[in-house]
């Protein structure tokens, strides 16, 4: 009869409550962090699910830049490079690190189709920031991984 007594006092039947609530906010907490970082997160499954040809086809000059990073969003993050004055007018650049079996041949006017290497390249992107919408004005493939010259003698 004396432990129904001690809580049956209002204070600690507070106090012991609270304790239970703090002490279950605790576990939720720790299983929440848990469950973050074991879910690689949407980005990356996208990632490996899409080929970056098939995304880097619907990628087209004068297209708006929230449609466009969106869109290539499923490829990888960008990484951001300042803005800078070209002819009077803001560029906003952004680039990403693409891997490409096939040639994208609007993306590489230059190159010839026979001349395509597979591999590692830089998507370098360029947005009107003065237009509404920030269009799309130029829009490049740089090889990263080019071959040595050096084995070739």
């Amino acid at each position: 009869m004396g432990i129904v007594k001690l809580l049956s006092c209002p204070p600690l039947l507070v106090l012991a409550l609270a304790g239970v609530a703090f002490g279950g906010w605790f576990v939720y907490d720790a299983a929440q962090v848990r469950a973050k970082d074991d879910d690689p997160g949407p980005q990356a499954v996208v990632a490996h699910k899409v080929p970056h040809e098939k995304v880097l086809m619907r990628l087209h000059l004068g297209q708006p830049r929230d449609v466009t990073e969106k869109m290539l969003s499923m490829i990888a993050p960008p990484t951001r490079e300042p803005g800078e004055e070209v002819s009077g007018a803001e560029a906003l650049h952004a680039s990403y690190i693409v891997e490409l079996r096939h040639p994208i041949v609007h993306l590489t006017p230059n190159t010839p189709p026979h001349a395509f290497r597979p591999g590692t390249y830089r998507l370098t992107l360029e947005f009107d920031g003065q237009q509404p919408a920030h269009p799309l004005v130029r829009a490049e493939l740089t090889p990263l991984d080019s071959p040595s010259l050096d084995g070739a003698r």
